[in-house]
């Protein structure tokens, strides 16, 4: 019969060269035909084929990803690096167009493919897709290769990866526009404390005078809103600043019902809310502030969380963990704890987000609709706190618990307690030192009304006159900390020179003034936040 043809490739090196040669064996028919045998030198052909090789070798093992697409747009080379980068392999890819693969709006592409086209480059950046949906930031340069007639055959890609880069980037710009909000924030709060100031402090004074339960309940709204609006300024002062708050006993049932009312006046009316709290329950040491941040953060996710409507639930009860416990839970520690749990019947978290959900900046709502600080700024106060948080969450179902250490020894006086009776003066003077005249009017009447003798200045310069004619009579100087021209320091600073055992009260809108009055000097003796009531004014001077 007919033998086979057959051929192969062998090296034949030697110490000075090496050398590659093919054999091929072609039968001329049958066996006692003969057969023709070729031997050639390749050396030279697998010399570029190797070459090639290394050069691919090279490609791969380059930090960016190195594509090759023809003019279609299907892929005709992909590197290791782009394997890595995008997470498909080179056999998943080759064949394939780009705009199928990662371009989930390839409107870009389309207009750089042009510009590559007319210009023989294009250098810019692009949002791509990897495998498994995430996007991803590259730096692109783009090279038009020509075959041996100059006719454009192919476009080389070049991708670097900077989607660390642009996240980090943004992460500071959204910090830079938190300290920007938190600037504009204290900016404004002097001037809200002065509007507020003056109606806070009027209430006691009209509800002395009220003779109906109705203008009662009346000037209760009225105050109720006016210390939430103050309430307000000092949380976002708090939260774009660091303010500290204050620690003091908290009794959670006040929180969830005031969290209840809040929310029933402004969620919208398909969103039902309900509160419900043990009657036995035990008080928390916290700052009240920071607290009913928390809550409002998480009922205005559990609202958001319904679009169509549904039910908000607030509770709260005690709950007392042993050492075991907190051995496997390592958030928690043994003892006494409040849980307040708030549950809605939104549309659930999806498993595979539940854990990035306190991460910072990490929001699944629109742009402008959140900033993803919400959820991770409540874990921030409840670990300061001493407490945790735990979640689950499926369809129709969301429950946030937020566990707080406990004070068995607390209880809740709270609306059962009558209100104690307000601190008299004996004739004392004061000096009322603002330039708000509202402000110096309803300290007027205060003062007056609770026994003192007052004296009032519209700025600091006046200040200073009227205690140098009245210093032997004046007691007390109350004076704003925020003033035109001559400021609360400028003011504390000349007081105390020519007279060093005047009795200051510095009275500011921003806490933070309070940091700069040990480098004023003595004097001072209290500090108020604005606004304040009429009991906390007239408790500072007795206490001084």
């Amino acid at each position: 019969g007919r033998l086979p043809s057959f051929s192969l490739e062998y090296p034949c090196h030697s110490p000075e060269q090496q050398r590659w040669f093919s054999l091929s064996v072609t039968p001329l028919g049958t066996a006692d035909q003969g057969v023709v045998i070729s031997h050639v030198n390749i050396t030279d052909r697998k010399k570029h084929e190797l070459q090639l090789l290394e050069q691919a070798a090279l490609l791969d093992h380059a930090q960016d990803a190195i594509i090759v697409r023809d003019l279609n747009h299907r892929i005709t080379y992909w590197n290791k690096s782009a394997e890595e980068l995008y997470g498909w392999t080179a056999a998943d890819a080759i064949g394939r167009s780009v705009t199928d693969l990662f371009y989930k709006n390839p409107a870009l592409f389309y207009e750089a493919h042009d510009g590559v086209v007319h210009n023989g480059e294009w250098v810019g950046e692009l949002h791509q897709l990897s495998r498994d949906g995430h996007e991803v930031s590259v730096d692109s340069r783009w090279t038009l290769v020509r075959d041996q007639s100059g006719a454009p055959k192919s476009v080389l890609e070049i991708n670097s990866d900077v989607t660390d880069t642009r996240q980090r980037e943004q992460q500071i710009l959204r910090v830079q526009r938190l300290e920007s909000i938190g600037t504009l924030a204290s900016g404004i709060a002097h001037d809200l404390n002065n509007v507020l100031a003056p109606i806070v402090m009027s209430i006691d004074l009209l509800r002395s005078a009220a003779t109906s339960d109705d203008s009662r309940a009346l000037l209760d709204t009225i105050g109720a809103s006016a210390q939430r609006g103050a309430d307000m300024v000092k949380q976002v002062l708090s939260f774009a600043r660091g303010m500290e708050g204050r620690r003091i006993s908290v009794q959670v049932r006040h929180l969830i019902r005031e969290m209840g009312e809040i929310a029933r006046e402004t969620f919208p009316k398909n969103i039902e809310v309900l509160t419900a709290a043990s009657p036995d329950l035990w008080t928390v040491l916290g700052d009240p502030t920071q607290l009913h941040q928390v809550l409002l953060n998480l009922c205005i996710n559990a609202r958001d969380a319904m679009p169509e409507g549904g039910q908000i639930t607030i509770t709260a009860e005690r709950v007392t963990f042993d050492e075991r416990y907190a051995a496997v839970n390592i958030d928690a520690t043994a003892g006494p704890h409040i849980v307040i749990q708030i549950e809605d019947t939104g549309t659930g978290i999806p498993p595979a987000i539940l854990d990035k959900i306190f991460d910072p900046f990490f929001t699944t709502k629109d742009v402008g609709k959140g900033t993803g600080l919400g959820l991770s700024t409540s874990l921030t106060i409840v670990k300061h706190h001493g407490g945790f948080l735990r979640v689950s969450s499926e369809p129709g179902r969301t429950r946030f618990r937020i566990y707080l250490p406990a004070q068995p020894a607390g209880h809740d006086r709270g609306a059962e307690d009558t209100a104690a009776e307000l601190p008299r003066g004996n004739g004392e003077t004061v000096l009322v030192v603002d330039d708000e005249v509202a402000i110096r009017e309803i300290t007027h009447h205060t003062l007056e009304a609770f026994g003192y003798r007052v004296l009032l200045a519209s700025d600091g310069a006046e200040a200073v006159a009227l205690h140098a004619r009245h210093a032997d009579e004046i007691d007390v100087v109350v004076t704003d900390m925020m003033m035109p021209v001559m400021d609360g320091a400028s003011v504390i600073q000349a007081l105390v020179k020519t007279n060093p055992g005047v009795r200051i009260i510095a009275v500011s809108g921003r806490a933070s003034c309070s940091e700069a009055l040990p480098k004023i000097g003595a004097g001072v003796i209290q500090f108020l936040v604005k606004p304040y009531s009429p009991e906390t004014l007239l408790r500072a001077l007795r206490l001084e």
